[in-house]
């Protein structure tokens, strides 16, 4: 095995790149972005500016593997905004519908869920926000702790998960709860949705969501979890000669329109997505790299 490289000045970074055959329309300003962006973290988006040689294709400039960036960071944002919409709503609904059923500090009794080992293990990862000699605790936790001498009740011990712990908290819920979850409020889009679905794309937005906040490449990733696939869909994945399948960035926005409850805010994002695609027009083509058919606003729009 070899060591890694040595440590380049920026002015070195674009000494190597020139020999790589890569324009630079200002070096001056290339050296600027390179003060606020590690090296690293731009060239993970040159690999669609490469030829066969590992050079870069005839043309390109500094500027138009930015211009990647800029266009994925741009998305993320995007997608952030619908997962946060679908995380609180899922949040609501489960504080709800438990606590009308089985009273509000059902989240305690292990007799309301699926597998009282995953129970347990999910309230010991929220127990340190709930010591009192925890000076870090929530604001909400303080407050109650304080003013009553209960514990949390449901709806607002449900604030305290992560979204990765909120999905597998439904998951782990008794079958005829995610059947009322699924029939009150998602059914009333999508009659042929059900638990299964649900369950699946939660966890398929989790992996999203950890994407973009940790600020990951996005707009070529392959998903990991991979959501289990509705009736309607189509040509959204590939498959490896092993006989996996990968799902692309199009799939993703199927999960979405098919989790999301505020139509509104949906449809707006495809109108800016679509903004999206035109500002960055020089760096992507929504069919040839992302593989979004060529309807893909009116398939996509509710």
């Amino acid at each position: 095995m070899c060591i890694s490289k040595p440590a380049l000045t920026r002015e070195e970074m674009i000494i190597l790149l020139k020999k790589r055959k890569l324009k630079f329309n200002s070096e001056s300003k290339s050296i600027e972005i390179l003060k606020r962006l590690n090296y690293q973290k731009l060239m993970a988006y040159k690999f669609k500016f490469l030829n066969s040689s590992n050079d870069f294709i005839d043309g390109t400039t500094f500027e138009d593997i930015y211009d990647l960036y800029k266009f994925d960071r741009e998305l993320k944002f995007l997608i952030l905004e619908l997962v946060e919409s679908i995380e609180l709503a899922l949040r609501t609904q489960i504080a709800y519908e438990l606590g009308h059923k089985y009273g509000i500090h059902c989240q305690f009794n292990k007799n309301h869920f699926n597998n009282s080992f995953f129970h347990e293990t999910f309230l010991k990862k929220l127990e340190y926000k709930l010591e009192p000699t925890n000076n870090e605790r929530p604001l909400m936790v303080k407050h109650h702790q304080n003013k009553y001498n209960d514990h949390l009740p449901i709806y607002k011990f449900i604030e305290l998960s992560t979204l990765g712990q909120l999905s597998k908290f439904f998951k782990n819920l008794l079958k005829e709860d995610k059947e009322i979850i699924v029939e009150n409020y998602y059914k009333s889009l999508y009659h042929k949705v059900n638990a299964k679905h649900i369950t699946s794309w939660l966890l398929t937005i989790t992996e999203v969501r950890n994407t973009c906040a940790h600020h990951e490449k996005l707009f070529d990733n392959i998903l990991e979890i991979s959501p289990i696939k509705h009736r309607t869909w189509r040509d959204i994945s590939k498959k490896t000669p092993q006989g996996k399948e990968l799902f692309n960035i199009y799939a993703i926005f199927l999960v979405f329109k098919y989790l999301i409850q505020d139509k509104d805010l949906f449809n707006e994002t495809i109108d800016n997505l679509q903004i999206l695609f035109n500002r960055y027009s020089n760096v992507i083509n929504p069919s040839k790299d992302l593989k979004f058919p060529i309807d893909w606003i009116t398939t996509l729009k509710i």
